[in-house]
């Protein structure tokens, strides 16, 4: 009974060190892209600091990359590194979305004054917006799960004033915006947007 009670010990303390080395190591792989494209993980932010436009899609070509190769490696040894690599997925299509969203220019929202005729670009930047929200708060709320579920992430994103920007993003003004929008195209133009 003591060999299978040392034996079942000796499991979990490699399961959970191979856990722990996935994440960490998936961090310095994040990292070296970071480096790589000019991103900054724990200083990134919507409208601030963001990656340049034109490298996020390499960036995200990697991280998926990253991304499978960690599940070719099995689930149960990778899972918190997974997390990981989708928080930062998740961040750059957030970016990727708000870019396309603000490259609209005015005539993406109503806020400033607007025309009817511009329903099409309206509608394009409320879609934009939405997904930049979308995956904004998907990032997020892994971060969180990562924060509960694997304490050694605490580090990593912090935790009350030491978070990382992202949590900051404007993702209040993204719902401002799309509301406006959508008000505003119903009210003069009668155009439902739900």
């Amino acid at each position: 009974m003591r060999k299978l009670n040392l034996l079942l010990l000796l499991f979990l303390v490699l399961l959970i060190g191979c856990a722990k080395y996935g994440y960490k190591s998936s961090y310095e792989e994040i990292k070296a892209l970071d480096q790589k494209y000019g991103g900054d993980f724990r200083n990134e932010k919507l409208n601030e600091t963001m990656i340049a436009f034109d490298n996020l899609s390499l960036m995200r070509d990697d991280l998926i990359e990253l991304r499978e190769s960690l599940v070719e490696k099995g689930i149960n040894k990778t899972k918190s590194a997974i997390l990981l690599v989708d928080v930062r997925l998740n961040m750059i299509e957030s970016q990727k979305f708000w870019y396309a969203a603000k490259n609209l220019g005015d005539k993406g929202v109503v806020s400033d004054g607007f025309s009817c005729k511009e329903l099409p670009e309206i509608l394009l930047a409320r879609s934009y917006y939405n997904e930049s929200y979308n995956y904004g708060l998907k990032a997020i709320q892994t971060m969180d799960s990562l924060l509960i579920y694997y304490p050694e992430s605490r580090e990593l994103f912090g935790v009350d004033k030491d978070k990382i920007k992202f949590y900051y993003s404007p993702f209040g003004d993204i719902t401002i915006i799309i509301e406006e929008n959508s008000y505003a195209m119903k009210k003069f133009c009668g155009y439902n947007l739900n």
